[in-house]
C-alpha cells in the first residue's frame, strides 16, 4: 500500500467519520479527485473501491459515490469507550514503582519561552549537532545500504563488520582487550545496562554506583528493587576507602560496581591509574562485577587518552560499554559492549527475546564509517571544536565571574560542572527559573547528591553552541545573578 494511497484513504475515512462528508452525500468524481489531489486515477478508484469494500460508500451507475446511510461501527468514537479509556490500570510493582520515582530534572528541562525564542542559550549537556561532513558521509552510506543490504532479521550479537571495526578501533584507540567474539551490539547504553542487571541482580541484591551519580542507570537499579550504595568521587576518582567503609565493614558483598573512569558523570573527574588498580583487586578480592561506561572517552583536551578500565582487568570482571551517541549524534541508537566470554549467549539470547537487533542499515554503514578512517577523523574535527568552544566558555566564566565560582571537569567530555559559591542548594529554583526567564538554560545538579551541596552546581554543556552564544550566554547570566539574594555582596 503506497503512501499516497494510504493518506487519501486515511482522511477520506475519517472525514466521513468525525461527519465532515454526510450520509447520502456525493463525492467528487475520480477524475476530479485525481486532478485536485494531483493523483493518478488509478489510486482514487482504489481508494473508492476500498471504502465500498468497507461499508463507507455506495455506487449506483449514473449516480456516483456516495456516503453510505448505514456506516460501520466506529467504537473508537463512543462516550462509551472513552470511559474505558480512562480507568486506571492495575499496575504491577514494576511500574508502580516506574511512576513513584523521584522526578528527574524534566522542570528545569523544559524550555522557558522568552519573548523571542531565538535568543534561549541553552547550555544543555549530552548533546551534539551531526557536524556537515559527517551527515553528507552519512546520507552517501545510507542511499548505498538501503539497496545493499539484506533484508532479513540479523544476528542478535550485532553485525560481524561491525564487530570487527569496533574490536579494532577499541584496541587501537582505547586499549582494550577484544575481539568481535566479544563485542555485543545494542540500541543505547541504557539498553545494555538494563540487560546485565536483569542477568546477575534479583531484588534485595546490592549495586555500588557513584556519587553524585548518572540518574538514569540509578533509577533502573530502583526500578529493579535494588539496593543502591552510593559512594563519594574525589579529583582522583572512587573513594575505595568510603567503598570499604559503606559495605564490607557493613557486612554487605555487592554484586556490581558501576563506574565512569574516563569523565565521571556528572563531576567530570578522570580515575587515576592507582585506584583503577585498587578497584580491581577489591572487586577480584569479592567477587564483584564492574561496569564501565566508557562516557566521554573520545574527548579529552589535556593529556594523552588514559586507557580504558577494561584494558587492566586480568580476571575477566569488566563489562565495558560505550555508544556512538556522542561521536555522531544521539539519534543514532547504536551502542556496543565488550563482555567476558561467559556473558555473550545470555547477552544474545535477551537481546533476542526483547529486542532482536539493532537497525541493520545503521550498523552496515557505521562499519565502513570506522573502516575507511572517517569515524576517526571526524572525532579529531569534533575534539578540535569542542576545545575550543571548552576554552570559550571556561575564560568567560573566569573573566565575569572571578572567585566567586569554581570550574570542575573541564579537562574532558562536552560538559563542565560550575559551583556558584555565592549561591546554596536552597537557592536553585530561584537561579535557575531567573536564567530561564533571561533566556538561559543551566542545569542543576544537587539531586544528584544524597546530601545538600554546600555550593550550587550548574552543569553547561557547550558542544551545539557557536562562540558569541557562549560569550553572551555568560555576560547575561552575569547580570541576572548579580540581581539575585545571595550569601555575601559579590559575584
Amino acid at each position: 500500500m503506497s503512501y499516497r494511497y494510504q493518506k487519501l484513504y486515511q482522511y477520506l475515512r475519517d472525514a466521513i467519520n468525525e461527519g465532515h462528508y454526510k450520509p447520502g452525500q456525493r463525492l467528487p468524481a475520480s477524475r476530479t479527485l485525481a486532478k485536485e489531489q494531483g493523483l493518478s486515477r488509478n489510486t482514487v478508484v482504489r481508494v473508492y473501491e476500498m471504502l465500498i469494500s468497507e461499508g463507507y460508500l455506495t455506487s449506483h451507475i449514473g449516480d456516483g459515490m456516495r456516503v453510505s446511510h448505514n456506516l460501520p461501527d466506529t467504537p473508537w468514537l463512543t462516550d462509551q469507550h472513552s470511559q474505558r479509556a480512562s480507568v486506571e490500570p492495575n499496575w504491577s510493582c514494576w511500574g508502580q514503582r516506574l511512576l513513584t520515582l523521584p522526578h528527574s530534572y524534566d522542570q528545569y528541562r523544559e524550555k522557558t519561552t522568552p519573548s523571542d525564542a531565538s535568543l534561549m542559550i541553552d547550555f544543555q549537556y549530552g548533546h551534539i549537532e551531526m557536524s556537515e561532513s559527517i551527515r553528507l558521509q552519512w546520507r552517501r552510506l545510507a542511499s548505498k545500504w538501503s539497496y545493499l543490504q539484506t533484508q532479513a532479521y540479523g544476528d542478535p550479537q550485532g553485525l560481524l563488520e561491525l564487530r570487527k571495526a569496533l574490536a579494532t578501533h577499541l584496541t587501537t584507540y582505547r586499549g582494550c582487550h577484544t575481539n568481535e567474539e566479544q563485542l555485543v551490539i545494542g540500541s543505547s547504553a541504557q539498553h545494555l545496562f538494563a540487560l546485565i542487571i536483569q542477568l546477575i541482580t534479583e531484588p534485595g541484591d546490592t549495586v555500588v554506583i557513584e556519587e553524585p551519580w548518572y540518574k538514569r542507570f540509578r533509577d533502573l537499579l530502583l526500578l529493579a528493587n535494588i539496593n543502591v550504595i552510593s559512594v563519594p568521587v574525589d579529583d582522583q576518582g572512587l573513594c575505595l576507602d568510603q567503598l570499604q567503609q559503606k559495605t564490607i565493614n557493613q557486612g554487605i558483598i555487592p554484586k556490581l560496581i558501576y563506574v565512569t573512569p574516563s569523565h565521571q558523570f556528572p563531576a567530570g573527574v578522570v580515575m587515576s591509574l592507582h585506584r583503577r588498580l585498587a578497584l580491581l583487586d577489591w572487586c577480584n578480592k569479592q567477587q564483584c562485577w564492574i561496569i564501565e561506561d566508557d562516557y566521554d572517552s573520545e574527548f579529552r583536551y589535556s593529556g594523552p587518552p588514559i586507557d580504558a578500565l577494561q584494558s587492566l582487568d586480568k580476571e575477566g570482571r569488566v563489562m565495558y560499554v560505550g555508544t556512538t551517541s556522542k561521536v555522531i549524534c544521539p539519534s543514532l541508537r547504536i551502542a556496543y559492549g565488550i563482555f567476558p566470554p561467559p556473558w555473550i549467549k545470555p547477552m544474545c539470547r535477551a537481546i533476542n527475546l526483547g529486542f532482536r537487533h539493532s537497525s541493520w542499515m545503521e550498523q552496515h554503514m557505521l562499519a565502513e564509517c570506522i573502516n575507511n578512517g572517517s569515524y576517526v577523523s571526524h572525532i579529531r574535527r569534533q575534539r578540535r571544536l569542542y576545545d575550543s568552544n571548552r576554552m570559550i566558555l571556561v575564560n568567560a566564566l573566569t573573566t565575569h565571574f572571578g572567585e566567586s565560582i569554581q570550574i570542575q571537569g573541564e579537562s574532558a567530555g562536552l560538559h563542565l560542572l560550575l559551583w556558584l559559591k555565592n549561591f546554596s542548594g536552597q537557592h536553585q529554583q530561584m537561579v535557575v527559573q531567573s536564567l530561564k526567564k533571561a533566556g538561559i538554560a543551566v542545569y542543576p545538579i544537587d539531586h544528584l547528591y544524597s546530601t545538600p551541596q554546600q555550593h550550587l552546581g550548574l552543569m553547561m554543556g557547550y558542544a551545539t553552541l557557536s562562540h558569541p552564544q557562549i560569550e553572551q550566554g555568560v555576560l547575561k547570566m552575569k547580570k541576572v545573578l548579580g540581581k539575585l539574594p545571595r550569601r555575601n555582596n559579590s559575584v
